[in-house]
């Protein structure tokens, strides 16, 4: 065996200096994808807006020619002729879940340049950063988790769950859309979303995200069930959620 010491995964927040009371507490919040994808007059900051976030998308265009028939859901079309822009056929869902996101390793300079002040993304353009997150707090990766599963189980949150209760992962930054070719005949699902519908959607988000270089946690509070749409955010707290967090800081001033 190699004697090589051994690294935590470690992954970093950034948040405002008015949030650091809670942070020191061990209280961190899980917000819903439904608030993250709200526009106009909502309470979320720009950054965060993304009116993709937990809609899975599926496109359908036609491999050439004309007088399609098929199903879709419970519809059915008989000699149809698509023609103009954009898909031919497109089924959205909403989904909703308690997620919490972090940026992936330890805290770095050039990382909360990114989430201050802004840099340039995959698609090419600028991500908007936000000058209020001078604050940082680098957790480590393993206690948090524990931390996270011990909190579930001591309010019973973790009974309703079912199936895994938490999931997690980084964030990949491209398309969030599964677009498909169709025949002739077809028949398509509108009935439910599929494990990889759902596991893309949540772990997808567009190129214009890339610099947050993200790692996210989700809980499945309603499994196989997604939240209702008014769900409030939940907030866990507790002092192994505090130990989880090796080190806070902030910017120089």
């Amino acid at each position: 065996m190699g004697n090589g010491a051994f690294i935590r995964p470690i992954i970093t927040k950034f948040f405002k200096e008015a949030d650091l009371p809670f942070y020191k507490k061990g209280n961190f919040q899980f917000g819903t994808l439904q608030r993250y994808r709200k526009l106009e007059g909502s309470d979320v900051e720009a950054r965060f807006r993304d009116v993709r976030e937990g809609v899975p998308e599926n496109d359908y265009n036609f491999i050439s020619g004309c007088g399609f028939s098929g199903v879709v859901g419970d519809n059915v079309f008989k000699n149809c002729n698509f023609a103009g822009p954009g898909a031919a056929i497109a089924v959205r869902h909403e989904i909703n879940e308690h997620v919490i996101c972090f940026c992936r390793g330890p805290y770095s300079s050039q990382q909360h340049s990114a989430m201050r002040e802004g840099a340039a993304n995959n698609a090419g353009t600028m991500y908007e950063g936000d000058l209020k997150l001078t604050h940082f707090a680098e957790i480590d990766w393993n206690l948090f988790l524990k931390a996270v599963s011990a909190k579930l189980k001591e309010t019973g949150s973790e009974e309703d769950f079912g199936g895994d209760p938490i999931l997690y992962g980084h964030i990949g930054y491209g398309d969030t859309k599964k677009s498909s070719l169709l025949g002739a005949q077809f028949d398509i699902k509108i009935n439910g979303v599929s494990q990889e519908d759902y596991m893309r959607t949540i772990f997808t988000k567009p190129d214009y995200f890339s610099p947050e270089n993200e790692h996210r946690i989700v809980l499945r509070k309603n499994f196989p069930f997604f939240l209702e749409a008014d769900s409030e955010p939940l907030n866990l707290c507790s002092k192994q959620l505090r130990r989880s967090i090796v080190r806070i800081g902030s910017v120089p001033a």
